[in-house]
């Protein structure tokens, strides 16, 4: 993507548009004022996964919950850490 991207002159970017969810950001402020100490551990459940029956949920096209969502959930992972 980043070659087609340079050799066509076409902007590319990511977009993490999770990374504002008002649930994400009110944890995110939390974690970040210390109140809880020094996080050891971060669990994450997702319990808003609608089935989407594309490529990026059926496994006979390499999907899965992952594929769907997997991104989000890291990125929230990374920006908490």
């Amino acid at each position: 993507m980043i070659a087609a991207s340079k050799e066509t002159g076409q902007i590319l970017t990511v977009n993490q548009n999770y990374r504002y969810a008002s649930d994400f950001l009110k944890i995110k402020e939390i974690v970040e004022s210390g109140v809880l100490g020094r996080i050891v551990l971060m669990r994450f459940t997702d319990h808003g996964f609608s089935r989407r029956w594309d490529w990026q949920t059926l496994k006979q096209y390499g999907g899965d919950i992952l594929n769907n969502k997997g991104a989000h959930t890291i990125d929230w992972a990374l920006l908490l850490m």
